[in-house]
């Protein structure tokens, strides 16, 4: 049954995609900036490092410039290490919508609209955003990271962790219906993290 009120649902979801976009802009530029002054400091601590290096061990400089220097640089080591585990858990929550958003939206209008003309839209755009979360490999990521723990190998009676996260690719890449709920997806996602967990632990224990 079509919503009635699904001019009001569209707009919503139109205005939320656009203000994420406005969101996102300044977000960006911040990063960049972060991205400029990180590689500014890396570049100035190895040249200072270098110059040190290369100071005789009987250098003139004083007890106190040397405390001050180590406290500066301390200081600095502190906030990098704090500003990097903010960073790691933000960019954890805040990454690329999953291409299961597309897989079901796709599906959604495939199944509610004949016209050949939408349907040739939607397939373009799912292409287009598949193509632009590809830019961001996270399965590959996770999965190189199985195959350098070793726990990629086979069990006995039960699959592993690299053939649950074939099922999670699986059911991202093709969704069984334009019903299909996240849940089709985070469930063999979830299973991926307890299989990797549990090897892990039986490593340790055993």
């Amino acid at each position: 049954m079509n919503d009635p009120n699904g001019n009001e649902q569209k707009d919503e979801v139109v205005r939320l995609l656009k203000e994420h976009e406005s969101i996102a802009a300044p977000l960006q530029q911040d990063a960049a900036k972060v991205v400029e002054t990180t590689q500014a400091n890396r570049d100035i601590a190895g040249t200072v490092s270098k110059l040190v290096s290369g100071l005789p061990s009987d250098s003139a400089f004083p007890d106190s410039t040397w405390t001050a220097l180590k406290q500066a640089l301390q200081g600095q080591n502190d906030t990098a290490r704090a500003m990097a585990r903010q960073l790691k858990e933000m960019t954890g929550l805040y990454s690329p919508q999953s291409s299961s958003m597309v897989s079901v939206v796709a599906a959604a209008v495939t199944a509610a609209y004949t016209s050949e003309e939408i349907r040739l839209q939607v397939i373009s755009a799912a292409e287009e955003l598949n193509a632009t979360i590809a830019r961001y490999p996270a399965l590959q990521d996770v999965r190189g990271d199985l195959v350098r723990l070793g726990i990629d190998r086979p069990h006995p009676q039960e699959k592993n962790a690299l053939d649950l996260l074939k099922e999670a690719e699986e059911a991202i890449d093709a969704p069984s219906g334009s019903q299909t709920s996240p849940l089709v997806v985070l469930i063999p996602v979830r299973e991926v993290i307890d299989r990797a967990i549990e090897d892990l632990l039986q490593r340790c224990i055993g």
